[in-house]
């Protein structure tokens, strides 16, 4: 039988699009656990004395509350202590457990090189790419790691934390530098890459980051890695939140679609009272709502050793007997 044009557009119609046939994969959502980078100034450092390794029953914690991922902070000094040398294997080993650990839970892993941009050589702090440590000396490091983990499917790559006050464009150049040797070391995981002013949602285009177009993997699987804090100056050292705090992903949302990024919220944090708890709640609608531009976030932050005033925190005071933090129970309905 032969149908009419108007047979044959209303069936099409009846049939769902192939994009819409496609259901969305999962939103990465889980949170940070601080440990491993703790005490930079104390190099290389004695674990569970300067630093500390996150525990399986802070995994435990975390996933039987609903996140299926975890953000590791770690120290590229304590990884690699000399450039371009061979790696720490008892430091790497730390991060082997909790690679394998997080795998067995079914959790992804953010490995995360917690340098704010440089590295520390003989005390100071110096800037990679613009000094003695070199693109090439990061994107090594960065070679050998893939090498070590490019069969752990869970990994994600995290280039590195906070970059600030510094030429985005060596930065830039730093960054596909790392992209490279890590798809050249046979990895094919997702790649998060930051951008200069911290990483900062709220001032992504006034820091300059236009440039992170210019990113470049080889492969074409990598987000865009910033953080948003909602206390007044975004910086994640206070407990209040004014109003529309949760609404400073917008701009960069916007921006971000018009030219077709992926992003990453890979820290973000608020305190525990009533005006966090809404700004949180909007920053985390928001992203749910712009799924087209947001793939996941990890908040900052769980771990065993802060203190307990600390704003931000998630971290249960007791892990054996844990309770909620009210940040924690509006993060438990957006995990997936």
């Amino acid at each position: 039988m032969r149908l009419s044009r108007r047979a044959l557009l209303l069936a099409a119609a009846a049939l769902p699009s192939a994009a819409a046939a496609q259901p969305q994969p999962p939103m990465i959502t889980g949170v940070n656990l601080a440990g491993l980078e703790f005490n930079s100034g104390r190099l290389p450092g004695r674990l569970d004395h300067d630093f500390v390794s996150p525990s399986a029953a802070e995994l435990d914690y975390y996933r039987d509350a609903g996140a299926n991922a975890v953000r590791i902070p770690f120290r590229w000094e304590r990884a690699q202590p000399e450039l371009g040398g061979e790696l720490n294997e008892d430091y790497l080993g730390l991060l082997d457990r909790l690679v394998e650990e997080s795998g067995r839970r079914q959790m992804r892993v953010v490995l995360d090189p917690h340098q704010y941009g440089r590295r520390i050589i003989r005390g100071e702090a110096v800037i990679i790419g613009e000094s003695a440590v070199t693109a090439a000396h990061f994107a090594g490091f960065w070679g050998a790691l893939a090498q070590r983990y490019r069969r752990a499917s869970h990994v994600i790559f995290g280039l590195q934390n906070e970059p600030h006050d510094q030429d985005t464009n060596v930065l830039l150049g730093v960054l596909n530098a790392a992209m490279t040797a890590i798809r050249a070391a046979g990895a094919r995981q997702l790649i998060l890459a930051p951008g200069n002013g911290w990483s900062g949602a709220h001032a992504w285009l006034r820091r300059g980051n236009q440039a992170m177009l210019g990113l470049r993997d080889p492969i074409g699987n990598m987000a865009l890695d910033v953080h948003q804090f909602l206390d007044a100056d975004s910086s994640g050292t206070h407990a209040a939140c004014p109003a529309r705090a949760g609404n400073r992903l917008e701009r960069f949302t916007a921006w971000a679609r018009e030219n077709r990024q992926k992003a990453f919220l890979s820290e973000f944090g608020a305190g525990a009272d009533e005006s966090c708890a809404r700004e949180l709640t909007a920053l985390l609608d928001h992203m749910a709502a712009n799924r087209d531009v947001w793939i996941g976030w990890t908040y900052w932050a769980g771990g065993p050793w802060w203190d307990e005033d600390y704003p931000l925190s998630i971290a249960p005071l007791s892990i054996r007997n844990p309770e909620h933090r009210p940040q924690m129970r509006i993060l438990q309905r957006y995990f997936q």
